[in-house]
């Protein structure tokens, strides 16, 4: 990633001298002492070697993996922050232009820094020091701009490369390299909050016929791109745009609400609602269903950072639901999740587009035609209580 090349120094350093001390045993064991005590002996020191090994990249310093090299920072009028960790009470050092700005990693080891208010344009290198370990991390061809969060289920998981005229579009991207893009793994689901992704699809990339047309159901999101380049041309290609591509099919507005926003609509804390898809999308796509767990994994990492919005392509889980979580449900669950998300990025009027979904269900029951129109009177109400 460009990020911080003496890591690599370090672990080659740490497995050349892995390697002499096994090389060591082995020779004076072979001696003295039979096959058996020889492998077990190698077995313990390799163990030993490997957990100090791990237990001081627990310690590392590093930016957050949200960030990197390639990405686009909040323009002003906000104030872009870069985080990352080291060890407890590190005095750390951040670097942006002539700006330098000292900072301290609290109690967790986590330290961050909100950088001066920068106008649109760049490529700038972000870079931080630590007292601690007397190194330095960079992030090169940095851009300010301004950053999108593109969330919900497959509507928005669906790639560029199924769409319509996919080939041209891929090929197309290739002319927008100040549109940076970054796509969130769909292997973690957490019943608590985490402060760093578990799972990374795609780091912060430029544009291109790569990065946009990694393949189907890969990379890149086809609604978050379209939306993003029609911005960028809308600003006449002068303010660049970060996309972040953070979604999993099948799922319902409830895993994507942290427990604040479950309370505001009576539900329960930690609930599975499993059992209650009847979407044949839900059952093959496979997505979570336990509540709050990817607002957990996917979205709470994110929330020092600062961005321009959110778009928002869901629905289709909540129509296939029972009626306790079907459409008016809906209609409270997701303008809390709203509100909550403008609250915990402490952006009150953060940007928040979402699709309303088209008048679509596989109907196999009363129940659920009831439930589809329900869910549709609903999302106009969410439109109207928000605008």
């Amino acid at each position: 990633t460009g990020i911080q090349l003496w890591q690599w120094d370090r672990w080659m350093f740490v497995g050349q001298e892995l390697a002499r001390r096994i090389s060591s045993i082995w020779t004076s064991l072979e001696l003295g002492l039979g096959i058996m005590a020889t492998k077990i002996a190698v077995f313990a020191a390799f163990v030993l070697a490997l957990s100090h090994t791990c237990l001081g990249q627990d310690q590392s310093f590093r930016f957050s993996n949200t960030l990197g090299s390639n990405m686009v920072l909040q323009r002003k009028p906000h104030q872009a922050v870069v985080w990352g960790w080291s060890v407890p009470n590190d005095p750390v050092t951040v670097y942006h232009a002539n700006w330098v700005g000292p900072t301290e990693a609290d109690e967790n080891g986590m330290w961050k820094a909100e950088l001066p208010s920068t106008e649109e344009g760049g490529p700038y290198t972000i870079s931080a020091q630590s007292k601690h370990y007397r190194t330095e991390l960079r992030m090169d061809n940095v851009l300010f701009g301004d950053v999108y969060l593109c969330g919900g289920q497959s509507n928005m998981q669906f790639t560029v490369d199924s769409a319509f005229n996919a080939t041209a579009e891929v090929i197309a991207a290739a002319g927008y390299e100040d549109v940076r893009v970054f796509t969130v793994g769909q292997k973690t689901s957490s019943p608590t909050p985490l402060l760093e992704l578990e799972t990374i699809a795609q780091n912060w990339s430029q544009a291109s016929r790569a990065s946009v047309g990694g393949g189907n159901w890969t990379y890149f999101s086809a609604v978050c791109w379209f939306f993003g380049r029609n911005i960028y041309d809308h600003f006449k290609r002068a303010v660049p745009i970060g996309l972040i591509s953070n979604n999993w099919g099948g799922t319902c507005v409830q895993a994507w609400s942290s427990t604040d926003a479950l309370t505001k609509c009576n539900q329960t804390i930690g609930a599975s609602t499993a059992e209650e898809y009847t979407n044949p999308e839900d059952v093959e796509v496979g997505g979570p269903a336990g509540n709050s767990n990817l607002y957990n994994a996917m979205i709470n990492p994110y929330l020092p950072m600062r961005i321009s919005g959110a778009i928002w392509y869901q629905g289709e889980c909540n129509v296939g639901a029972s009626p306790q979580h079907g459409g008016e449900y809906y209609g409270c669950q997701f303008p809390a999740m709203i509100d909550d998300w403008r609250t915990k990025f402490a952006l009150p009027d953060m940007y928040f587009g979402f699709v309303q979904l088209a008048p679509w269900i596989s109907v196999r029951s009363c129940m659920e035609l009831f439930g589809a129109a329900c869910f549709f009177s609903c999302a106009q109400s969410v439109c109207s209580a928000l605008f």
